[in-house]
């Protein structure tokens, strides 16, 4: 009996082999490994964009502060209705001290926010923490932020001299002292350090929640 090409074509394919399950699991494991690397290079450099951008700013608004204080503000009259530490983000964003790049967009009074998404104030107080020399001082918040985040500000916010014009003097972490970290009295920060702040959580902003305090 003679078979046609047609014939035997359909035998082939009739004995084909078909996938088991063991390979498609094999080859969906495979793909969701690439996906998975993929996702976590992008997140990777995402983190990394918002990180330049939250120190930049950070450096503008320390530097555009400390211009402020060097001309006398807050010399003879306090910015706040009261003595206590008050919230003058608004009042700073009116002044263009904070660039319109942080401002949300239709709030009222104006508020700003950082890379991450929470919220960045600048806090005014000439009492509650002044300096030795009766120097206005102001405190800067940057709220629930990332781990990585939270450490890499501190470490590149600590690079210059405490007390120096944009350099702070104090990182807050928590409500009470004990988790506060005095630059100009406690040893140089380090990265376990800087995480360990970081990792205080007792702090109302939330964990990785951080503040710096100047004195100009």
């Amino acid at each position: 009996m003679n078979i046609s090409f047609k014939d035997k074509t359909l035998f082939r394919n009739a004995h084909r082999r078909a996938f088991t399950l063991t390979e498609i699991a094999i080859v969906l494991g495979t793909v969701g490994i690439i996906i998975s690397g993929i996702w976590l290079a992008a997140s990777q450099v995402y983190e990394k964009s918002r990180l330049t951008n939250a120190i930049n700013q950070f450096n503008t608004v320390s530097q555009n502060m400390s211009n402020l204080l060097q001309g006398g503000f807050g010399r003879t009259t306090n910015p706040c209705p009261s003595t206590a530490l008050c919230d003058v983000t608004a009042k700073m964003v009116a002044a263009e001290i904070i660039p319109s790049a942080y401002v949300v967009t239709g709030s009222s009074p104006a508020t700003a926010t950082n890379p991450w998404s929470g919220n960045y104030d600048i806090w005014w107080s000439p009492n509650n923490f002044a300096s030795a020399n009766g120097i206005p001082t102001y405190r800067m918040s940057f709220y629930n932020v990332s781990l990585s985040g939270c450490v890499g500000l501190i470490m590149s916010a600590t690079t210059c001299k405490p007390g120096r014009p944009g350099c702070p003097v104090t990182i807050l972490a928590g409500v009470t002292d004990a988790n506060n970290y005095n630059l100009l009295t406690q040893p140089a920060m380090t990265s376990a350090t800087a995480q360990t702040e970081c990792n205080h959580n007792s702090y109302t902003g939330g964990a990785n929640s951080i503040e710096f305090d100047f004195t100009n």
